[in-house]
């Protein structure tokens, strides 16, 4: 099936929400591209999420599926449910952009099972797009990247904590940084997402659509760096289940 029978398939079929904006980033891919990682290291990111996350869900009364497709083109991931089955999408196109690390590609994945679980904000089942944003970093990027076994430096903005959450820290903001460099060039903007710079935007009534890359990267910190419990056996619906740090510009207290 091709890239965009597929997508017109899933749109025709239930309601679909994408990490990225729609793009046309697929025309400059080639399965000859020399990204960060390969398809061996695809395919052992979801697995490793979809061994994490299946009893997560299953608790929560759906059956997870992510799928990858290192083949296809399409610069994007997708969530979707269709009555129980909660799935996520990969591409390999995506993969393949230079921006994006493996760590980056895995909080993708993170973002999507966010829409499932990330709790309100949110529109019937799927959590706002900042709102995945936040769980990312928040809640599955800290399980995922809990036992980092390589040497890294810790991030200035990681230097508390046990060793083992400094460098799950780091490797968190890593990740949300290879993420935002990638928004900011499908945007075409000059300015390079920064961890020392917010996003000025502070808005009346919060916002369900993909905020713009510094915005996304400022609600990557801020999920990093809330330390409130997060309860797994369920998705919650009160906005005030996180810390009160989200980020002004797409979230309204």
């Amino acid at each position: 099936m091709s890239r965009l029978l597929m997508a017109l398939v899933l749109l025709c079929s239930f309601p679909v929400f994408a990490d990225l904006p729609q793009n046309d980033l697929w025309k400059q891919d080639s399965l000859a591209l020399d990204g960060n990682f390969g398809e061996k290291e695809f395919t052992a990111a979801i697995k490793e999420l979809q061994t994490l996350y299946k009893p997560i869900v299953a608790s929560l009364g759906g059956t997870l599926v992510i799928k990858g497709d290192w083949k296809d083109s399409t610069v994007n991931a997708y969530a979707s449910q269709n009555g129980k089955i909660w799935n996520v999408q990969m591409f390999g196109g995506l993969a393949r952009r230079p921006e994006i690390t493996i760590d980056g590609f895995k909080l993708v994945i993170c973002h999507e099972i966010g829409h499932h679980i990330g709790g309100a904000p949110s529109s019937g089942w799927a959590s706002y797009e900042g709102q995945a944003d936040y769980y990312a970093t928040h809640v599955c990027g800290k399980k995922i990247f809990a036992n980092y076994s390589q040497q890294v430096q810790i991030h200035q903005y990681c230097r508390q904590g046990s060793q083992n959450q400094q460098i799950a820290c780091t490797v968190n903001l890593n990740a949300g940084q290879s993420l935002a460099n990638l928004l900011a060039a499908l945007a075409g903007d000059d300015a390079v997402p920064s961890y020392d710079t917010f996003d000025p935007t502070v808005v009346d009534e919060t916002r369900s659509e993909h905020p713009r890359a510094q915005c996304r990267l400022d609600t990557y910190f801020a999920g990093e760096m809330c330390q409130m419990q997060w309860n797994d056996k369920i998705i919650p619906r009160d906005e005030n289940s996180v810390c009160d740090n989200r980020p002004p510009c797409w979230y309204a207290k």
